[in-house]
């Protein structure tokens, strides 16, 4: 896991292929798509997998909450296919210390396709993008969060092929799709949220380019409230202004321990 130039080559290419394949013979077959399941698998591994969890626990440790909870959520934003949950953590640590500064490496301040896509194939080694901050540190002493890291690659893969093993309807509504959706919404959180767009605003004054969007901020469940997130990483719930509704900030709020 010490370097992610593999990722390209190793899981993003093979599954965009093998995606492209089962959707054109879907076609061709007039496959029946789950859009109830696409659904509610996308919200499982985007929204709460990787929004929740990934995201507002692991890399921000915006709340607390019991083991067997934060392991599901490490599962179920592992099975995004988005990125190991150690380098995820750090990646996006990396990205708030240096946030759209040349040092960024996800940032539009390097062109709009660079932020939404092509940064993804030149992942940079963990060494490189490593902030030692208590997040890193406390996901890297993890035993189990370490092995869903280790084995990233062997359980994206096993999760393809259990998917496909049920047929290709239920391939393409667990797997192809969900997957799909939420490579789309980070990448438009890496990107479009930086940008200022109509829609855009901001409530706080960075010194970084984030912003709030109505429409992505529920599209994403309130991923997309990035200027209030930026000016408080550490708070959980992004809302305010009365119609800045945060789905999964009140998820996390409602996963907490309740001390």
């Amino acid at each position: 896991m010490s370097n992610l130039n593999w990722y390209f080559w190793k899981i993003y290419l093979p599954i965009q292929l093998i995606s492209i394949i089962a959707i054109a013979v879907a076609l061709y077959s007039n496959t029946i798509i789950y859009w109830w399941a696409v659904f509610i698998i996308w919200f499982l591994i985007g929204p709460l997998g990787v929004g929740v969890g990934f995201h507002r626990l692991f890399s921000h440790r915006q709340f607390k909450t019991y083991r067997p909870v934060e392991y599901i959520l490490a599962i179920l934003g592992t099975l995004s296919t988005y990125g190991p949950v150690i380098y995820w953590v750090s990646e996006h640590q990396h990205h708030h210390k240096h946030v759209d500064t040349d040092e960024d490496i996800n940032s539009p301040k390097h062109g709009f396709w660079h932020s939404f896509l092509y940064w993804r194939f030149t992942k940079k080694a963990l060494s490189s993008v490593l902030i030692r901050d208590r997040c890193s540190i406390v996901a890297m002493n993890d035993k189990m969060l370490c092995w869903l890291s280790n084995n990233f690659i062997l359980i994206t893969y096993s999760f393809l092929i259990i998917s496909l093993l049920f047929g290709l309807s239920i391939f393409i509504s667990i797997f192809v799709l969900p997957v799909f959706i939420e490579q789309i919404r980070l990448n438009i959180l890496n990107s479009i949220v930086h940008m200022k767009i109509p829609g855009s605003y901001q409530n706080f004054t960075n010194k970084d380019s984030s912003y709030n969007n109505v429409l992505i901020g529920y599209l994403t469940f309130g991923f997309g409230w990035h200027n209030n997130h930026h000016s408080n990483p550490r708070e959980l719930v992004n809302t305010h202004r009365w119609y800045e509704i945060d789905i999964e900030g009140q998820i996390g709020k409602l996963l907490s321990k309740k001390n």
